[in-house]
């Protein structure tokens, strides 16, 4: 490893670090969203089946 490695080594593993807490975060709320559109889904199937058995 060279000097100019060197000096670019904890800036990259700090870019590194965001890209992995960014990526962590994305999966976290795309779950959250697939949550929330299987609740709403799920919410008016309920309201249907209601529907249909009056």
């Amino acid at each position: 490893m060279t000097a100019a490695d060197a000096r670019h080594l904890p800036q990259d593993k700090k870019t590194f670090t965001a890209d992995v807490i960014g990526a962590k975060f994305q999966q976290a709320m795309i779950k959250l969203y697939d949550l929330c559109i299987s609740n709403i889904r799920h919410y008016f199937l309920e309201v249907t089946i209601a529907q249909w058995q009056r």
